[in-house]
């Protein structure tokens, strides 16, 4: 896809495919944070990627046992639903 990316109100699915396809291809040792308004529409999208194992968190407990007992590489979270507190939580625990 040459040149930049034109984002409009339903990119995010076109970007979430370049950003899960490379870690698709990096074997899965980097892991990745997908974001939109309420996390579902992320998550789905995220997890049609071969390789990307994808799930939506919303607490601590749920991001930390996800990476440690499902082998998640990718989080997702609502923009509308998780505040900037618990969002950097998040983060953390992946």
């Amino acid at each position: 896809m040459p040149g930049k990316i034109k984002f409009t109100r339903t990119s995010y699915g076109t970007f979430l495919r370049l950003t899960n396809g490379a870690l698709s291809w990096a074997k899965c040792w980097l892991r990745g944070i997908a974001i939109c308004r309420n996390g579902v529409g992320a998550s789905v999208c995220a997890n049609k990627v071969v390789g990307v194992r994808a799930g939506l968190v919303h607490d601590h407990f749920s991001a930390q046992q996800g990476v440690q007992d499902d082998n998640m590489n990718v989080i997702c979270m609502g923009g509308r639903t998780v505040g900037p507190a618990v969002a950097w939580d998040l983060v953390e625990a992946l």
